[in-house]
């Protein structure tokens, strides 16, 4: 092998690794761009990891409201009303990217206002996955809430 043979191959291995550094660089930007479009935010704890809802029920006390989504459109089966499209979509990014703050254990619930269960979201997730979240009282800048079937306590903003 010659030496232009010599210079042609280490020339060839020099931008074989620059399209290498490239290429990860393009993946990790595009990770990362694809988790900013996705509204998580690098380093923050998330209640759930969904994309989209089939349908929500809340309950505060007495009051009983529920949503389905068929193709894209919500309604709800308890009034007749049109339905404000924008209003339950933002309701649901807000559950799908409910972020938490703290998370600890504690037997007493009644502390943190979570016995009574004042307010009760149930939905189902895209996967048909049925979740209830319990929101108790109210703490400085939040909200105390569980998931069924977790004995953790979290903070959540309001």
């Amino acid at each position: 092998m010659g030496e232009k043979d010599k210079k042609n191959i280490v020339k060839a291995l020099l931008l074989a690794g620059v399209l290498i550094v490239m290429l990860v660089i393009v993946f990790l930007h595009n990770k990362a761009e694809n988790t900013k479009k996705a509204g998580y935010i690098e380093g923050k704890n998330y209640l759930f990891s969904i994309d989209s809802l089939k349908n929500i029920s809340y309950t505060d006390f007495n009051d009983i409201i529920s949503f389905e989504k068929n193709n894209g459109i919500w309604s709800s089966p308890d009034t007749d009303k049109t339905i404000d499209q924008s209003i339950v979509s933002g309701f649901e990014k807000t559950i799908v990217k409910l972020g938490y703050n703290k998370k600890f254990s504690s037997d007493k619930k009644d502390q943190y206002g979570l016995d009574e269960g004042r307010i009760i979201l149930k939905f189902t997730d895209q996967d048909g996955i049925e979740r209830t979240l319990f929101i108790g009282g109210r703490f400085d800048d939040g909200l105390y809430c569980m998931l069924d079937g977790d004995d953790a306590v979290y903070t959540i903003d309001t």
